[in-house]
């Protein structure tokens, strides 16, 4: 355990809070003088590890990674890591076929999709996933009916599956797919863990957040941060709420630590 007196841990989401193709300059700045008071940085994202932009990170470094919240790591080492057994495996790649889903299955080395349409990942059969699922270790699923793109697609999903898929995974509904996280964890488990590994205070914990799968995060955070334009069942649990989007992180860094 790490020994820390009054430091604070800063536990951000990525799409949407901290990435919009870029992160803000001026979030940058805010992000490293923060860091150069001694306190850490937790990305805290619902993209599995093989579903993240390592490069987008590089002018923050964060401290540590909370990966599809069952994937923890701190200064390059693995701290936990819960992926999916074979049969879990098995039994997405069931509903899959058996309701026609359109499954990104996001992965430690990768994101693997199974069908060429959806947005990013490497294309591959349920077949592969099934006879090599040890070489495709995965943490979460995302997934939709007809498009990943169409305002209330998810719609077109059949309640049925994702009702299956809930007994291994906590679904997140968005307007047009699904997020499932392994059944024991959301975005607050990770945070606790950081808590007790860096000897953080809980009162010196912030959460920032922008969308549906943040609401668990925000509201455990002793300071929760909710990014301008987001849902109401997140801005209601906030402490704060930005005006700003591309650079709400940093207006809220500013007005809690003064830099």
């Amino acid at each position: 355990m790490y020994q820390t007196k009054e430091k604070s841990i800063l536990f951000l989401d990525f799409d949407g809070t901290l990435w919009f193709g870029k992160i803000a300059s001026g979030t940058v700045k805010a992000i490293k003088k923060v860091k150069e008071l001694g306190n850490f940085i937790i990305l805290d994202s619902g993209r599995s590890k093989g579903h993240m932009i390592p490069e987008a990170l590089s002018e923050i470094n964060p401290d540590g990674f909370i990966y599809g919240s069952s994937h923890y790591e701190f200064n390059g080492k693995k701290l936990l890591c819960d992926v999916l057994s074979e049969s879990e495996l098995n039994a997405v790649c069931d509903v899959t076929e058996k309701y026609n889903l359109k499954m990104q299955f996001e992965g430690v080395k990768g994101n693997y999709i199974t069908k060429a349409d959806i947005p990013d990942g490497k294309l591959v059969t349920i077949k592969e996933m099934r006879e090599h699922y040890k070489e495709y270790p995965v943490t979460k699923i995302t997934f939709c009916g007809d498009s990943f793109f169409r305002e209330n697609d998810v719609d077109t999903i059949n309640p049925l599956a994702v009702e299956e898929l809930g007994k291994i995974f906590t679904m997140v509904r968005f307007p047009s797919y699904y997020e499932g996280f392994k059944r024991g964890y959301d975005k607050s488990t990770g945070m606790k863990f950081f808590e007790k590994y860096l000897g953080v205070k809980h009162e010196n914990t912030y959460g920032f957040g922008d969308s549906l799968n943040d609401l668990a995060m925000v509201k455990y955070a002793a300071h929760g941060v909710a990014i301008a334009g987001a849902p109401k069942e997140l801005t209601d649990v906030a402490e704060y709420v930005t005006k700003e989007k591309e650079t709400g992180v940093a207006e809220a860094i500013k007005k809690y630590f003064n830099v």
